[in-house]
Formats: C-alpha cells, sequence, structure tokens
C-alpha cells in the first residue's frame, strides 16, 4: 500500500479514497505485509494477481490457516485517523469500553493457493492466531476459546501487564466482526490497486509506450535491469534461491545472470509469465519469486506430496528460503 495516501475499498480491493471510509496505507502496511511482500515490493513492485491492459492489482503473500497467519492489534484513541472506525464503534461490554481493533491475515482456503485474506474483529484477540489446529476461527466454526488462565495472565503486572484485556471466548462473526458502510462483511481481500494514473502521488511506477494508462509498479529489476524508455539496462541479475536438491551448489539457479528484458514487456510493463505479448522466451526469475508458496499445506498438517520439478513446489515463505527433501518427496519448512 502506498504508505502516504489513504484507501478505501472498492470492488474487492483498496483503491485510492472516493468516499470519507478511509484506510491509511501505511497502517495497512503495518498490519498486512510480510517479509516476502517486502521482498517483492523492492524486487519488482510486487506479487500482481492483476497484470492487465488497464490496471495493476497487488497482493500479499498467500498463508495458510496455522500459526503462519497471524493478527496485528491496535487499541490508539487516534484509530479513526488510520482506519474507518471510530473508538465508539470499537467499546464493548458493560459498561462499553473502548476494545480496540484486531486483523487476522490468513488464507480463503487451508491451502497455498487460496485467496489472502484479512479478518477484523472488535476487541483485543491479539492471540487469535495462535490457537491450535487452524486459527483465527469465529465461534461459530468452533474457534477455541483463549480462558481466563490467559485473560489473567494478560493483564497481569507480572506477566502481561496489558492496559485493555484479552478477550477471553474467541470473537463470534455478527457480533465482534469489524464492519463499515459500503463494507458488510469482516472478511475483505488483500489486494490493492496501484499506479492509478488520476490518483498518482510518490508510489514508485512508471510510464510505458507514453501512455498514461501503462503505468506499472516497479522496483530495483526494473529500474536498473530493463531497457526503460529506450535507455540500455545499467546492471545484470541472477537468481537463485535455497535448495536442497541442489545445496552442494548454493542453491537453484532460477535466472542466468542477464538483464530482465525477456522477463518484463518494454511496450506495456507487463510480466511475460502473467500476461502475453513478449516477443523473447521467458526465464523465470520473477515467476519464481512469485510462486513462493507454502507447501504441502493439507487439512491440519504440512503433509509430503509426490515431487514434480523443485519449480513447481518452491518453498520460500516469510521465514524461509529452504526446503526439506525426503525421499521422493518434499516438505515445507
Amino acid at each position: 500500500f502506498n504508505p502516504e495516501v489513504n484507501a478505501t475499498i472498492t470492488g474487492g480491493r483498496f483503491t485510492c479514497p472516493v468516499a470519507n471510509n478511509y484506510w491509511s496505507g501505511n497502517f495497512l502496511n503495518w498490519a498486512t505485509m510480510t517479509r516476502i511482500d517486502t521482498v517483492r515490493k523492492m524486487l519488482y513492485g510486487g506479487k500482481r494477481s492483476t497484470d492487465s491492459a488497464t490496471e495493476t492489482i497487488l497482493e500479499r503473500a498467500n498463508l495458510s490457516r496455522d500459526a503462519h497467519s497471524f493478527a496485528k492489534y491496535y487499541a490508539g484513541t487516534d484509530i479513526r485517523d488510520y482506519t474507518p472506525f471510530t473508538t465508539t464503534y470499537l467499546s464493548k461490554g458493560s459498561p462499553s469500553t473502548y476494545r480496540g481493533l484486531t486483523l487476522c491475515n490468513r488464507s480463503s482456503a487451508n491451502s497455498p493457493y487460496g485467496t489472502p485474506q484479512i479478518r477484523m474483529a472488535r476487541g483485543n484477540y491479539e492471540l487469535w492466531s495462535t490457537t491450535a489446529g487452524q486459527v483465527c476461527r469465529w465461534s461459530g466454526e468452533d474457534g477455541p476459546n483463549f480462558g481466563s488462565k490467559l485473560v489473567n495472565a494478560y493483564t497481569s503486572t507480572v506477566l502481561g501487564s496489558a492496559t485493555i484485556p484479552h478477550e477471553q471466548n474467541a470473537p463470534n462473526l455478527t457480533n465482534d466482526g469489524a464492519t463499515y458502510s459500503g463494507v458488510s462483511s469482516p472478511e475483505i481481500v488483500a489486494r490493492v490497486k496501484v499506479c492509478d494514473s488520476t490518483k498518482l502521488g510518490n508510489e514508485r511506477c512508471q510510464q510505458y509506450g507514453g501512455l498514461q494508462a501503462l503505468i506499472r509498479p516497479i522496483g530495483l529489476l526494473q529500474e536498473f535491469g530493463t531497457s526503460i524508455g529506450g535507455n540500455s539496462a545499467k546492471a545484470e541479475f541472477g537468481v537463485i534461491t535455497g535448495s536442497f536438491d541442489s545445496n552442494i551448489e548454493a542453491g537453484a539457479l532460477r535466472k542466468n545472470m542477464g538483464t530482465f528484458n525477456d522477463e518484463i514487456n518494454p511496450s506495456n510493463g507487463r510480466f511475460c509469465h502473467i500476461a502475453s505479448g513478449c516477443t523473447t522466451t521467458v526465464s523465470l526469475g520473477i515467476a519464481s519469486i512469485d510462486n513462493a508458496v507454502l507447501l504441502a499445506r493439507v487439512t491440519i498438517t504440512h503433509r509430503a506430496v509426490a515431487a514434480t520439478t523443485e519449480l513447481d513446489l518452491p518453498c520460500m515463505m516469510k521465514w524461509s528460503m529452504a526446503c526439506i527433501l525426503l525421499g521422493a518427496t518434499q516438505w515445507a519448512r
């Protein structure tokens, strides 16, 4: 998200404001970004869920529904400066007191290939993503309760010293889910439209083909590794990721040293592994980083899957760039 602007949700994604239900881009980055999102943003502008002729939409890394998901809790009384929510709306209990907002980052499916999702709850559910089994569940989904022992420890002057107590029960979708005008569900998609020509600020965007409509997010690979504006590339890059298949060779080579002109269409800035129209053979530098997922996440546990090729089963995630190869099966770490 652009940290210098506010945003609102339109059509299932965050866009720049057209009403008063704003989100701070800086707040959303704090609340939702993983480390792999930061790497993707820095290298090539972010992972694109849509890379069409008219718009570019980025998305957060996908997470499984176990402890790889994470929750962020904010209880500042200035919360209306960063979100659509007021302290009055986020107040609960009897007597009613301000309890803050919890955002849980998880997936719409218990696999590496669902939709990146944010669940919003009124109140202090900071440990929502630490329960056994699937995490960040509503009470109607058999979400486990936290218990009185946790609640007491959370506010204990010896242990937690928190000023706002943690909720004892799992949040209820209807009663505790956080919604606001125009957004009726407390479950939203972590995607954002970027480089809108009518709302450009200080985003790192590049215009292609001399057309306002063809403005794309860029990173170091575009800035230094492609021939933008008729200028030659300033540097060459290669891509290597960690691999137990090639552990004595320092990993798996995803792209040889060279420019990235073969991965990014110079006429419109679209990625060749997503969109058609490239005239050269597509290499897999950006694609290999884009395709990094939690490997083999099935039901409650990470299970082995039949190994195809290592590139089909990438293993880099927010904490690691390695996988473990055991016989003919590959496991997530």
